[in-house]
C-alpha cells in the first residue's frame, strides 16, 4: 500500500511541475470570421423549392467557408443551392 501512495505522490508532483511551465495565453475579446453568405433564394424567387432551401443554403455556406471559396455571384449561389 505504501508503494501505491508513493506513486500517487510522484504523479501529483510531476503534474505540478508540468502545469507550472505552461504559459496561459489570454483569449481575444472578439474573433472575426470571414464567412461567405447567401440567402436561400438569391434571386428572391420564393417558389416552393426555395421556401424549403434554408438547410441547403446553410450547408453550402459552411462548405464554402471551409473551402475558402466566396460566392462569385447570385447565380453561383443559386447553382450551389439547387
Amino acid at each position: 500500500m505504501h508503494y501505491r501512495n508513493t506513486i500517487y505522490l510522484a504523479i501529483i508532483i510531476a503534474l505540478f511541475f508540468v502545469s507550472a511551465n505552461i504559459v496561459h495565453a489570454a483569449l481575444p475579446s472578439s474573433v472575426h470570421l470571414s464567412v461567405p453568405f447567401t440567402v436561400q433564394a438569391p434571386f428572391a424567387n420564393w417558389d416552393a423549392t426555395h421556401e424549403e432551401a434554408c438547410e441547403e443554403a446553410a450547408s453550402l455556406i459552411v462548405h464554402r467557408y471551409w473551402q475558402h471559396q466566396p460566392f462569385r455571384s447570385k447565380q453561383d449561389a443559386e447553382n450551389g443551392i439547387l
